[in-house]
């Protein structure tokens, strides 16, 4: 069974105390990054590709490179490039409200866009386990329209068993290009992949925005994710079950890593 993708779209912001990391870019090991000032260039191994997305949601193709640029908004400076236990994120000193500036290089050129994620080429795996969600990255929501997860999110839908129970549904998940992705679905169409249940009156999937605002469940085809767009701190969680053994764990979001307890 072929699957696809749950993400979120969270703004690149922090508020004062916060430190914005670059997880979301999901580096592979393998990279190369070079700091120079308030910028961190970088080149990813062979079998990846660097994405971005602009504001008015067009993507940006690029190859290996790419650079991240931390920018002070409020207070002037003390938002530098900094790199600990192999994570970089822009470290906040002085600075009240620090942003990260990601771009996609073409050709020679560094272009600026909104958001972007590293793909790792022809990746497509059904996450069967625990362990394939632990520390791993969710999609961010934006990409879901790509080329390369569309395709994926078609071939499932075309591809399920109807069932004539439609309302009893779960979230399953699934790995495309090193980023885990979900897929709401009839309950009986799976019986083997870890789940969240999703059926009416169930809350075992929720989205909730921790500041003002708000950040409702969203979709395209079968794919399902919290739309932060709106909301600068969104929290994705969920109980989920392994249907092999019959444990469950909490499953939340914390700096885009999924993390399970």
């Amino acid at each position: 069974m072929t699957v696809a993708s749950i993400g979120l779209l969270f703004v690149a912001n922090c508020t004062k105390g916060q430190s914005p990391t670059f997880n979301r870019y999901n580096f592979p090991e393998g990279t190369e990054f070079n700091e120079v000032e308030n910028t961190v260039y970088f080149t990813v191994p062979e079998g990846y590709t660097v994405i971005g997305v602009t504001e008015s949601e067009a993507f940006v193709n690029g190859g290996r490179d790419g650079s991240v640029r931390c920018v002070c908004k409020d207070g002037g400076g003390g938002c530098d490039p900094a790199t600990a236990l192999g994570k970089w994120s822009c470290n906040m000193v002085s600075c009240n409200l620090c942003k990260k500036r990601p771009s996609v290089k073409i050709a020679d050129n560094y272009v600026e866009v909104l958001d972007m994620v590293v793909f790792e080429i022809d990746k497509v795996e059904l996450t069967d386990d625990f362990s394939h969600l632990e520390g791993k990255v969710m999609l961010p929501g934006v990409f879901h329209s790509h080329p390369i997860v569309e395709k994926e999110l078609k071939f499932v839908e075309e591809n399920l068993i109807e069932f004539s129970n439609q309302e009893d549904r779960k979230i399953v998940f699934m790995n495309i290009g090193d980023y885990i992705v979900a897929l709401d679905i009839p309950a009986d169409t799976d019986n083997t992949s870890p789940y969240i249940g999703n059926g009416p009156g169930r809350k075992d999937y929720k989205c909730k925005c921790n500041v003002s605002g708000r950040c409702p469940k969203d979709s395209k085809l079968i794919a399902t994710w919290c739309d932060s767009e709106n909301c600068v701190d969104c929290t994705l969680s969920g109980i989920i079950n392994d249907p092999k053994n019959g444990n469950t764990k909490s499953l939340t979001i914390e700096d885009d890593v999924i993390v399970l307890h």
